[in-house]
């Protein structure tokens, strides 16, 4: 397993350096955890952004999800091919409304890691 920073920084990007972001990479799978200021650009410097298997956003504090929507973009921009399926972002429903935005149709598809089962 192999785990790069992509920002580090809190609150807001400064000198250079991003927000909240990290890679986790584990033979050919590649998540994302948060996407803050910077996360693509410096995304782009280590993998195709394209070649993600998911995203997990641990709460929705700007300085933790200030690139998601770039990212979604970015996937839309780019036509999806059988081979690559919706992006599944992973978030808390706790919040509906930032939790909606994590579904973006024919791009990503929200998924709630709270959401418990029924027994």
């Amino acid at each position: 397993m192999k785990i790069t920073t992509l920002g580090c920084l809190g609150a807001y990007p400064y000198n250079g350096q991003g927000t909240t972001s990290f890679l986790i990479e584990s033979d050919d799978y590649h998540l994302l955890i948060d996407a803050g200021s910077g996360t693509l650009l410096e995304l782009e410097k280590v993998l195709d952004p394209l070649a993600l298997n998911a995203v997990i956003i641990s709460h929705y504090h700007h300085d933790h999800i200030a690139d998601l929507g770039v990212l979604q973009y970015y996937w839309q921009l780019h036509p999806k091919t059988e081979e690559r399926e919706l992006l599944p972002i992973y978030g808390h429903g706790e919040d509906s409304i930032a939790f909606e935005r994590l579904t973006l149709p024919n791009v990503s598809q929200g998924f709630d890691y709270l959401q418990k089962k029924k027994p």
